[in-house]
């Protein structure tokens, strides 16, 4: 009855609001191990929304954008990881006034920590991770 108390105690503690597909999961690596992914998107459109409204500039024409993106994922400890995400966006317009755009966009660095980890016999493992980092946004 106490575990489940705390685990009941332990919702609540839950944030209110959460981003989906952050760097920050729950799974450590473990030390020495690791996961690189590289991936690359591409999209383009003539009209967008402004608000609730749909809308077209004609004097730009066909938006198109690329992005190319590295992240990476590293056990330093079993109990400590490192992560890094390094999108490139390069955003142009076939008309018009508008040059195009190339940058880093929403980069980030993290270390994540598990300080906490017990076992409860016939129903699993609980964990508390704790995870700091820095973004350009």
């Amino acid at each position: 009855m106490i575990r489940k108390i705390i685990l009941g105690g332990l919702f609540i503690l839950l944030p209110v609001m959460a981003s989906s597909q952050g760097m920050i999961d729950g799974f450590m690596r473990g030390a020495g191990k690791g996961v690189v992914a590289l991936s690359y998107s591409t999209e383009s459109y003539k009209e967008f929304y402004k608000g609730t409204n749909l809308v077209s500039e004609p004097n730009l024409g066909t938006i198109s954008t690329q992005s190319v993106s590295l992240f990476a994922a590293v056990g330093l400890l079993d109990q400590l990881d490192v992560i890094v995400s390094l999108p490139y966006v390069t955003t142009s317009a076939d008309q018009g006034y508008w040059s195009n755009q190339s940058a880093m966009q929403d980069g980030g660095f993290a270390l994540k920590w598990r300080p906490l980890q017990m076992k409860i016999e016939n129903v699993g493992t609980v964990s508390g991770i704790v995870a700091a980092g820095l973004s350009t946004r």
